[in-house]
């Protein structure tokens, strides 16, 4: 268990808590491998919505394309540069115990993923960090989205 992990209630789920400990460990990972420190935009709510709609008629793959497509190409965060890149995790964590505990695992499962892990380290400086639970599923969605 890790000191001052923070506990995760299952029945009081709080998301808020884990988009904030999610960050802060992709910060601590991103930095680890040299790349940029980076800002926190908050939660997106549009991103939040697509979850909640669609989690349980969609596999996971379908809402990250929706999520990429619909959401963040037609989105205010569009720049020159670029469109913003969003990844996706779930994770049924019944067996979790900490926020902590569930953030490193889903960091650890974008980093075993060529197509994720390619944005984790130095796509961009800016993220937002947007989790659903759903609690008649007990699975918790992780979205993180790259932006300039």
């Amino acid at each position: 268990m890790l000191i001052n992990a923070q506990v995760i209630d299952w029945n009081n789920f709080n998301e808020k808590t884990l988009n904030e400990v999610t960050f802060r460990i992709l910060n601590e990972y991103t930095s680890l491998e040299g790349g940029y420190s980076l800002l926190y935009s908050g939660k997106l709510p549009e991103i939040y919505r697509c979850i909640k709609k669609n989690n349980e008629i969609l596999p996971m793959d379908s809402i990250s394309v929706k999520i990429n497509v619909e959401v963040l190409v037609k989105s205010k965060y569009n720049t020159p540069t670029g469109f913003p890149v969003g990844i996706l995790d779930s994770i049924s964590g019944i067996d979790i115990q900490t926020f902590e505990e569930l953030a490193d695992r889903c960091i650890t499962d974008w980093i075993g993923s060529p197509s994720d892990a390619f944005f984790l380290v130095g796509w961009r400086k800016v993220v937002g960090v947007t989790s659903f639970f759903n609690k008649r599923t007990k699975t918790v969605y992780i979205s993180v989205v790259f932006k300039s």
